[in-house]
Parts: structure tokens; C-alpha cells; sequence
């Protein structure tokens, strides 16, 4: 697979970060195809879904034939996956077995998270899905069946810059500790940007960040 001919499938294609994955591909590697998976093709804006180098496919997470079909012929598949814990990891396993019959080689997870790897199932349990499609992954990777990614790009700064979360507000920033522990993020476009760029990428497996450090003044006032 080169960039220039790469085929991309992008599962929960109506997500944010699949669109601006979407946008990001058909601006800079206008030779990409991109096999939209989706529940309802209705829920994808006309200007995608009418462009020549996409091709939409209804799916639901639990139908493997139906993903098989978005998925035929595919060089890599980006999971765009967000809800319950059902759909993170049982959801995450189905796409990823669609994918082995299909012979896709590559399959991006559904992270975009802090790195997970050093902690223990229950310390965070929003984070248990991703521990499990990790060691899913790594089984079948020795088994050589299909080779897994993650992107870890730390918060997402509009998350963390957002009012509800309680951080940022009247120009301080609200922390704990002493002002010096460094703090990963990265926008959402970044992310998808940073992702696209990993899923035209043959070589790019494994681990693979994508945020950068902000190192807060101990003083908390920007």
C-alpha cells in the first residue's frame, strides 16, 4: 500500500473525529478512498457522502456481514467507535474479527487517550474497554492475524478548556499539585489529523503519540 492508493475504512464514520479525519484525507490525499461504515447513511453530510472518493456502507456494530462489506478490499481499518462499554469492547472485537476475515492488515483502535497501559482494570473504568481491545489485539497480532495501532494524544483541549469541566475559568487554571506536572493534549482536529496521517501509513503499528506537553506556571494564571 502507498498514500497515493491507499483504501481507508473508517467504522462510526458519523463520529467527530471520522469527519475530520474525512475532511483532513480527501484534502491531502485526493487518490484515498475512504469506505464510510455507518448506521444510518442519512446522518452523513451530502458534501461527503456525494463525494467520488467515499463510499458509504450501513452497518451496526453487531452485523459482520454487513461490515465485512465496508470493510472488503480495505488497507486499514480507523475505529471511530464512542458509547458504552458494550460498544468499546464487544462492539470493538466484532469490527476487528470483520476485519481478519477480510484480511485487512491494520486496525486503528478507538483511543485517543491518555496512555492507559500502566493502569490496573477498575483504577479508571472508562478506560477498561481500551485494556481490553489492547490485549484482544495483542493475541491476535501473535497469532498474525491482523497488527494493532493506538494513538495516545493525552485531553482533548477543548474538553479540558470547556466551562462543565470546571478547569478554566475567570483566566485561571485550576490544578492540582504544584503547578509543574506536565499535562497531555491535543485538539480534535490534531488528533484527526495526526490519525489520518498513521492510517495511510503502512508502516506506522503499535503505540504512536500524537499530543503535545503543557507544562502549567505554578502561579496557575495565564
Amino acid at each position: 500500500m502507498s498514500a497515493n492508493t491507499a483504501k481507508v475504512a473508517i467504522a462510526g464514520f458519523t463520529g467527530k473525529i471520522a469527519r475530520l479525519m474525512t475532511d483532513y484525507l480527501l484534502k491531502n490525499y485526493p487518490h484515498v478512498e475512504i469506505h464510510g461504515i455507518c448506521r444510518s447513511a442519512s446522518k452523513v453530510d451530502s458534501t461527503i457522502s456525494s463525494h467520488p472518493n467515499v463510499k458509504i456502507f450501513e452497518a451496526t456494530s453487531t452485523d459482520m456481514k454487513a461490515l465485512r462489506l465496508g470493510l472488503a478490499k480495505t488497507d486499514v481499518c480507523t475505529c471511530c467507535y464512542l458509547g458504552d462499554d458494550v460498544l468499546m469492547t464487544d462492539g470493538q472485537k466484532t469490527l476487528i474479527e470483520a476485519c481478519i476475515k477480510e484480511d485487512v492488515p491494520r486496525y486503528i483502535a478507538s483511543d485517543w487517550s491518555l496512555d492507559f497501559r500502566g493502569l490496573k482494570f477498575g483504577d479508571h473504568p472508562r478506560k477498561d474497554p481500551m485494556k481490553h481491545i489492547q490485549a484482544y489485539l495483542e493475541e491476535k497480532e501473535n497469532e498474525g492475524k491482523i497488527k494493532g495501532v493506538h494513538i495516545l494524544n493525552g485531553a482533548f483541549m477543548e474538553v479540558c478548556w470547556a466551562p462543565f469541566l470546571g478547569w478554566f475559568k475567570d483566566r485561571t487554571f485550576r490544578y492540582y499539585g504544584t503547578g509543574e506536572e506536565p499535562i497531555e493534549m491535543t485538539t480534535y482536529q490534531d488528533a484527526a489529523n495526526f490519525t489520518a496521517e498513521v492510517a495511510v501509513d503502512s508502516t506506522a503499528n503499535g503505540f504512536l503519540n500524537g499530543q503535545f506537553l503543557l507544562i502549567l506556571e505554578n502561579t496557575g494564571i495565564f
